[in-house]
């Protein structure tokens, strides 16, 4: 009985697991096409309202090493 319980815990917490990863993927995909950067030829698409100030982002892409490897504005950077 205990086996079963655990094997069945096991396939739950395995499911909700997937299913966050594939929900955290979807917004991180769709935050990132929000935040896109401009300057890779999409002049044409809209972007975010420069005139308002919640939405003063720098984007910095890092690889798993601790290196940086994208900063979308380095004029406005944090620290590096």
């Amino acid at each position: 009985m205990a086996l079963v319980g655990a094997a069945g815990a096991w396939v739950s917490y395995r499911n909700a697991l997937n299913e966050a990863n594939a929900f955290f993927d979807e917004h991180l995909r769709a935050t990132a096409l929000l935040l896109r950067d401009q300057a890779y030829g999409y002049s044409n698409t809209p972007g975010l309202p420069q005139e308002i100030p919640d939405y003063d982002f720098v984007v910095q892409v890092w690889t798993l090493d601790g290196v940086r490897v994208y900063l979308s504005r380095p004029t406005r950077c944090c620290r590096a």
